[in-house]
């Protein structure tokens, strides 16, 4: 029974890891299903959510009449997107079946990729900013409107960094960052530069909070069957547009005179 807890044990972290990071639900399953299949003496079932896993094994006992069974549930409080950790996962689950690693490795290799993050914190930040002109560039700005997406961008990280270690939500998250960056861009088209376009200033930044990734895999566990995981992560994005959509509202309705 010690053997087969370390294999169920590490499909579980499998599923986990695969899951926070972002995976869509026939992913989650597929990966799980195909380490447990190393062993071909029990059988096995999993079942994923967007916010849960379940996983339960039947073994034969030592006197191969009776049967054991395992159940393991874990909850999923928090996802994101990380589709460095979806590969890495993958990437051993695959060595594993082949043989390549034991149980023991795999289980070790996966548990680094908690320990050590592909790039700092503060990376992610800068590449908002990045980003955010970069889509400017492909609307067609100017260089002043270059420069002020830049400080809206930057806007938006500052805000984004500390209403996340103040621990807001996504919604108050998304909502205060739309609204601080639709602010510093009309201000900035105010009094820092004239005859730019606030529209394209204010897009371009916002381009960074569309869910695109979640209303994707939303669809692709709808196309595969997982109508509740398909349903609940479109939903999801929704919200989180909704949230979106709220903030820069709020910031046009209460700025919108500034400009005239």
């Amino acid at each position: 029974m010690e053997r087969t807890r370390k294999l169920a044990d590490t499909a579980m972290f499998a599923g986990e890891l695969m899951l926070r990071a972002g995976a869509d639900i026939y992913r989650v399953e597929d990966t799980m299903s195909r380490i447990l299949d190393r062993e071909t003496t029990w059988s096995h079932e999993v079942v994923a959510l967007p916010t849960a896993i379940y996983l339960t094994v039947v073994v034969e006992n030592e006197k191969g009449k009776e049967k054991d069974a395992l159940s393991l549930v874990k909850r999923i409080d928090s996802t994101t997107i990380n589709l460095n950790t979806i590969y890495a996962v993958n990437h051993i689950s695959r060595k594993l079946c082949l043989g390549q690693i034991d149980v023991d490795e795999a289980y070790e290799r996966m548990l680094r990729l908690t320990k050590k993050p592909v790039y700092p914190e503060y990376f992610e930040y800068i590449c908002y900013v990045f980003v955010s002109t970069s889509f400017l560039i492909m609307f067609d700005g100017n260089v002043n409107e270059f420069i002020l997406t830049a400080i809206a961008a930057t806007v938006l990280s500052l805000v984004k960094y500390t209403t996340k270690k103040l621990g807001f939500n996504d919604i108050c998250v998304n909502a205060a960052t739309s609204f601080m960056l639709v602010v510093a861009a009309v201000l900035g088209a105010k009094y820092l530069f004239k005859n730019v376009s606030v529209d394209l200033v204010i897009i371009s930044p916002l381009m960074c909070l569309v869910p695109g990734v979640k209303c994707t895999t939303a669809i692709k566990d709808t196309l595969n069957g997982d109508y509740a995981s398909g349903g609940s992560r479109m939903l999801e994005a929704i919200i989180i547009s909704l949230a979106v959509a709220t903030g820069t509202g709020a910031a046009m309705a209460l700025m919108g005179g500034i400009l005239k």
